[in-house]
This record gives C-alpha cells, structure tokens and sequence, in this order.
C-alpha cells in the first residue's frame, strides 16, 4: 500500500452526471458533487444547455470523450465557475447502452501552483493495433508531458494497452517502481504515484482508455478502488484492487468486504446495477451509502465518492471508485 503525504485536496475537484432529454431537446444535470467548488455548485441549475451545445453535447451527439482545458467550450458560465474555484481541466466520459450514449460523466480536475497530476486519454491508431496520446491535461508535468508525445503503446503494453486489452480498470499502485509502467522513469522524476486506468466503449468498440495519474503531492483522488465480479461467486461483487493512501483503517475495514450488484448499501452494486455513475456529495450520504465501512469513511475525513461503471457491449465488467 502506498503512503502518501498529507494532502489538503485531491486534484479532482468536482463531478456531474448529465443526461439528454430528448424530449425537452436540452441537456439536464441530474447529480453532481462538489466539495469547496461553491461557483461550480451554482452553475448546473442557471445553465440552459440544449442538445448538440458544447463539449458534453458534442460528446452525447458524437460518442467520443473528450479532455477540455479551455472552458469557454463548457459555457461561459461554466467558464467563470471553473476560474473561480480552481479548476484547470476536465475529462468528459460517454456510457453507452445498446450503441447510444445514455449520460457523460464530466470531471473537474485543480490546476495553479502546486498542483502536479495528469488526466490523459489514448487512443485507437493504425487499424487500432496501437494506442497514442489523443488529448492530455498536465499540470506541473511538463518534462512528463513532452516525453509522452513521442510513447505508444501496443494491445497489452503498458497501463493503457493492459486496460485495452482486457476491458478493464486497472490500478498501478506505484508508476516510479512498476515493470508494466513504460513511463516509470519519467513517473519517478516527477513524483509520480499512483496510475488508474479506464477503458472507454464507443458504441461496440473499447476504442480508448483514460489515464488518471496522481503525484505524491496532489492524488487525484484519496482513495481508488476497483471493483470485479467475484468468479466463484456470481453477482457478488469483491475489491480487486485498491490504494488508500495511508488511510490504512480504511484499507482494512474495506479488505472483506462484498456486495451484491445492486445492493443499495454499497456504491460498486449501485452503479453494477445500474450501468450509471453513481455520485455522493457529503460525509452522512457517503458513510450511508457505504454503511458497511462508514465509521471508517467517517474516520478518514472522506466526504465526497463517485462509483464509475466500466460497461462493455452493455455488460458491467468492472467499477471504479475514487474518494476524496
């Protein structure tokens, strides 16, 4: 288990779920967390977005995810919000059932002084047998940066071909260190840490993968989780991998832990059940929604969690949880 230093924020800032309603023709936000992002809390509830307008609308009427750093593509709302709190850049994740595009997870990633981290997005070249760098936010990473440009990465090379490979989420507790990480090199310099990676459906095809890649200094989120279908047990889901950051109660208490897809009292069977995200906002709602390990989340000072669905040609293969 990696130890990381105490941190004050995770570089993900905030989260919200949005939906199409075709009916209304518009874009709704239908949950959303936002721990100290006061700007951004308001910014849902004021914005009048219609379908195809933006980034996220281009994401549901194209399908493909999409890193933003220039924020005037989200609204000029969204834009003052985003400089108002903090915030540097966003990564907007399309779920797909039966080929359509159901909802767009948008993440809000800090940025300014300090900070060092890196959302990166890779995907499909040359008939799709080799994945490379497509879109990127770094912050404090520059060397880092310039050395991924030049990188790709075959169908079971590296965290992106890994996760290309077996549809699904995989966790490299420490990139400076790990055989499998083909960047670890420029990871140690940079005081890179922890490295999650997504694979991304587009309508039939896993087409791309998201890089989340915490620093000692500013994780991306506290906690990661991944979670799978227990082979011996049908429909009960079990923790695959996990990185707590010295949280080492939380890392206990989380050790046996099981759910059932579709227990309520647990966000990896919420949204196994669902094939949605799944967003709280809020210590009570956290250690409730997770009462089987909620004195320890209450411990920990933990207040906000999302639970990610991975579906491949609609099946839930895998759930991804970051906590903060």
């Amino acid at each position: 288990m990696i130890q990381s230093p105490p941190m004050t924020q995770p570089l993900l800032a905030a989260a919200e779920l949005w939906k199409p309603n075709t009916a209304a023709e518009a874009l709704e936000c239908v949950s959303g967390l936002y721990g100290g992002c006061a700007a951004l809390r308001d910014v849902p509830a004021q914005a009048n977005l219609t379908l195809g307008q933006g980034a996220i609308g281009e994401v549901i009427a194209t399908g493909r995810p999409k890193i933003v750093t220039d924020f005037a593509d989200l609204g000029f709302l969204t834009q003052e919000a985003a400089a108002a709190d903090g915030i540097g850049g966003a990564a907007l994740i399309p779920s797909y059932r039966q080929g359509k595009v159901e909802d767009v997870l948008a993440l809000y990633f800090r940025g300014g002084a300090g900070a060092v981290g890196a959302v990166e997005l890779w995907a499909g070249t040359k008939g799709r047998f080799e994945l490379s760098l497509d879109q990127s936010y770094y912050v404090g990473l520059d060397r880092f940066a310039r050395i991924s440009q030049y990188v790709n990465f075959p169908q079971g090379s590296g965290l992106p071909g890994q996760c290309w490979e077996s549809a699904l989420p995989r966790i490299v507790p420490d990139m400076a260190t790990a055989k499998g990480f083909l960047r670890s090199s420029g990871a140690e310099s940079d005081g890179l840490s922890v490295g999650l990676g997504i694979p991304i459906m587009q309508r039939t095809e896993l087409r791309s993968v998201f890089l989340l890649l915490s620093s000692n200094v500013s994780p991306i989120a506290r906690v990661h989780e991944v979670w799978v279908e227990d082979t011996t047990r049908p429909g009960q889901l079990v923790r695959s991998q996990g990185v707590y950051g010295g949280l080492v109660d939380l890392a206990e208490s989380s050790r046996d832990v099981a759910y059932a897809s579709g227990e309520v009292a647990g966000l990896p069977g919420r949204a196994w059940a669902s094939g949605h995200s799944e967003l709280i906002d809020g210590i009570d709602e956290l250690a409730e929604a997770e009462s089987k390990r909620g004195d320890a989340l209450r411990a920990a000072g933990l207040s906000f969690a999302l639970a990610l669905p991975v579906v491949v040609t609609d099946r839930v293969r895998g759930v991804v949880v970051l906590m903060g």
